[in-house]
């Protein structure tokens, strides 16, 4: 295959087939939810994501036996250094204050078209009253099982693919407008975008997707699970807003100094792979 047929593979169809098997397996949980209630699947969203999370990690997981078994690749997990977990809770605070700024500036335009999009992303977002079991639900989907199954097709498949064929800021622009397209609210688009670049700078550095788990995890937790199990008072929101604006900055320290220490690594890896030809001529 030509060099631009793999780059048209990997920033195109690879992307589109991961957004359309998700909205598949949406669809499949949509018709089992039916199934067990037999009236609107609004009223039982928490389930329908729970069976989404389950069935699409099912096919994340016959996927990667069939990509080991015949290519010889698959999800890149590991323990990870000492300093990438650092990460998760330092990415998802700063993550947090970049869309706390988001949403600030997007309140500074009076158009109609982004003031009805943000009625929807509320609405949307608003949180319901849930039995003990509803609400359970919807933090195992949330929280866990949703972010694994996204970081999985976007970081671990998507992401992995264009880091391949592409250099490193491509693949990670490319994946997080992919990944921000996938979730179609356009308010919701606009901090998916900047999420899926943080996750994908994460995944790049650490080159463990346990650790961009983690941190979607958190991201997630903190952005709305936290509210749904309790009522955060206003002072403490306030210091949790301190904490993620002071994250950004701590999180760019500590970025730059990963991707230094990659760099760096990579050239010294790549030395003696040049020296070895010299030495042949030598001899």
């Amino acid at each position: 295959m030509s060099k631009l047929g793999k780059l048209f593979l990997r920033f195109v169809v690879t992307p589109v087939v991961c957004i359309v098997a998700y909205y598949f397996v949406i669809s499949f949980a949509l018709e089992i939810t039916y199934l067990i209630y037999r009236d609107s699947y609004r009223d039982h969203d928490s389930i329908t994501y729970v069976l989404v999370g389950i069935i699409g990690l099912i096919f994340c997981l016959i996927w990667m036996i069939l990509s080991r078994k015949f290519i010889g690749t698959g999800l890149r997990f590991g323990k990870g250094r000492p300093e990438d977990w650092s990460l998760p809770l330092l990415g998802a605070l700063g993550l947090l204050g970049v869309c706390s700024l988001y949403f600030m500036i997007l309140g500074q335009f009076n158009s109609p078209a982004i003031e009805k999009s943000m009625q929807e992303y509320n609405t949307m977002m608003e949180i319901k009253e849930k039995g003990s079991f509803e609400l359970f639900a919807s933090l195992l989907s949330s929280c866990l099982l949703i972010p694994i199954l996204e970081e999985a097709l976007f970081r671990g498949i998507v992401l992995e693919g264009m880091l391949k064929e592409a250099p490193a800021i491509f693949g990670i622009l490319f994946s997080g407008v992919w990944f921000g397209v996938m979730h179609y609210q356009l308010v919701q688009i606009g901090y998916a975008v900047l999420a899926g670049m943080v996750l994908g700078l994460i995944y790049y550095v650490t080159e463990n997707l346990l650790i961009s788990i983690a941190a979607h995890v958190i991201f997630n937790f903190l952005g709305s699970g936290l509210y749904e199990i309790v009522t955060v008072p206003n002072e403490v929101t306030y210091i949790l807003h301190a904490l993620e604006y002071s994250a950004i900055i701590v999180f760019a320290v500590v970025i730059a100094f990963l991707l230094y220490n990659k760099i760096k690594r990579k050239k010294s890896e790549a030395k003696p792979s040049e020296e070895e030809p010299q030495v042949e001529n030598d001899l």
